[in-house]
């Protein structure tokens, strides 16, 4: 094997988090960087792939949550994520955060180049002309302590996606909010 049939793979996450002291509460920051390159993920013989395997194991077997291993976006990936908050312990929360992907053309169940009769045979075929998909996701996210036993929260999250599914000029939209009510039985 080599570099023409196991191409070199590689992913990391870089991040900072920062909590500063104001009044009664603190202010809290965050940025993160995710890479994952083109091969990652990816074997010549795909069901060989960790991904897979987990995916198509809890497939016979009956799993619901069929959730790949390594990073949730794949191979292929960059994203860049900033959040800002405020919150005081015990009374409210409020932060926003926005997140910027790109999602390039090669997935996880893509083979790695494989080597037939001293010809290599590239698996990538037209993917090398696809566009990449561009995401772009802003979230607010906020909670209240109503009382000792009693807390709401709000999660809203807007996402929008260019070249939706490698498809030139295909957009996708969608925004999704969700409420919850927390009840402590104990501090009643």
């Amino acid at each position: 094997e080599s570099n023409t049939t196991e191409p070199p793979a590689n992913g990391f996450i870089v991040g900072a988090l920062s909590r500063y002291p104001l009044q009664d509460g603190y202010v809290t920051g965050g940025a993160e960087y995710v890479y994952t390159s083109d091969w990652l993920y990816t074997h010549t013989y795909w069901l060989e792939t960790p991904t897979v395997t987990q995916r198509n194991t809890a497939i016979t077997r009956g799993g619901y949550n069929v959730r790949m291993l390594g990073y949730s976006q794949g191979n292929d990936y960059q994203q860049l994520h900033v959040d800002l908050g405020y919150a005081v312990p015990g009374k409210y929360g409020l932060s926003a955060s926005y997140n910027y992907g790109i999602k390039g053309p090669y997935d996880v169940f893509m083979r790695s180049p494989q080597n037939k009769d001293g010809t290599v045979l590239d698996p990538t075929g037209d993917r090398k002309n696809w566009p990449d998909a561009i995401h772009h996701q802003v979230g607010l996210s906020g909670q209240y302590q109503y009382h000792k036993a009693v807390g709401v929260g709000l999660h809203a999250y807007y996402s929008h996606v260019s070249n939706y599914k490698h498809s030139p000029g295909d957009t996708m939209q969608n925004l999704e909010v969700s409420f919850s009510v927390s009840i402590d039985v104990g501090a009643f």
